[in-house]
């Protein structure tokens, strides 16, 4: 199947009907799919604090070749290579994301999942790493993978998919064609042909794309510091321009970091009583995973 040149008639339906609703049936749907996914979300974290998966009731650590799981992703002893498929088989491209999104997330939010666009090439359809503890996750997926292309194992519409333990790859991109199901399909012709009906969303699994969207007086506001720089979620740097040839006096810029200090804020947030013009840049932080795109393969010679 084509994503981009879909059958004609394919999913009329479902776009009629989303022209028809309302915005108050809208409103009410996302709702509703919002509390579904904050009962889904609290029963994960439930269990995954016990160190137990909410999906098959085992241990994390557990791995049993006959009851497959989106949790074999975390690596247990001996899940291998050649196991993958049988997860693929039973859990779609965006089951597999906002679960590996919502483990990343227990122990910070955002910060693990890097799906920045600047920080990619634009070269795919689907690019980003997700991360957490020693473990990494990575998706892409280009336009040739979305159509299909090549020989019969790649022929339908898929991705790639690459998972690394303490740096040593496991699964690397070219061992897969991992083919969309059909409810991922559905999902990216309606979010690509028809955003102002549809817009996906990892809802608790959020990554950096979606906080650095945010403006910066909203980040400057909600960052807080932390000791441990490198795991830093965001770089906050602030630029003071006193408006005065004197120049911003020693003791007002002392007296400005301590109150940063005593209230656990930064010191951007507080900036302005000093009286200049400030300039505030904010970057990802050295926390955020770096990314791991797929190049092409080189050349034989």
């Amino acid at each position: 199947m084509n994503i981009t040149s879909q059958k004609p008639g394919q999913y009329d339906e479902i776009v009629g009907s989303l022209r028809s609703s309302t915005p108050e049936e809208t409103a009410a749907a996302n709702r509703q799919e919002f509390q579904r996914a904050a009962i889904e979300h609290a029963d994960f974290l439930a269990y995954f604090e016990r160190g137990v998966c909410y999906l098959c009731h085992a241990g994390i650590p557990v791995f049993d070749e006959a009851n497959p799981c989106v949790h074999w992703l975390l690596n247990p002893k001996g899940f291998r290579k050649r196991h993958f498929p049988e997860v693929f088989a039973r859990f779609g491209y965006y089951e597999l994301q906002a679960y590996l999104r919502w483990v990343a997330s227990v122990e910070a939010a955002c910060r693990d999942i890097n799906d920045l666009v600047g920080e990619h090439s634009g070269k795919k359809k689907i690019d980003l790493t997700i991360r957490w503890s020693k473990l990494e996750w990575s998706f892409s997926c280009s336009a040739s993978d979305m159509r299909g292309h090549g020989k019969p194992i790649g022929s339908q519409p898929h991705y790639h998919f690459q998972m690394a333990s303490n740096g040593k790859v496991i699964i690397k991109y070219n061992d897969f064609h991992v083919p969309f199901s059909e409810d991922d399909l559905r999902m990216l012709y309606l979010t690509e042909h028809h955003p102002e009906f549809a817009r996906h969303e990892f809802a608790f699994g959020n990554g950096m794309q979606e906080l650095m969207a945010q403006s910066a007086e909203r980040l400057v506001k909600g960052a807080r510091p932390t000791s441990d720089s490198d795991s830093a979620t965001l770089h906050i740097q602030t630029i003071i321009r006193a408006r005065t040839p004197n120049g911003i006096a020693g003791e007002d810029l002392r007296a400005i970091i301590d109150e940063a200090r005593q209230k656990g804020v930064t010191l951007a947030s507080l900036a302005h009583k000093l009286g200049g013009n400030t300039l505030t840049i904010i970057e990802p932080g050295p926390g955020v995973p770096s990314p791991r795109e797929r190049r092409p393969r080189g050349r034989r010679r």
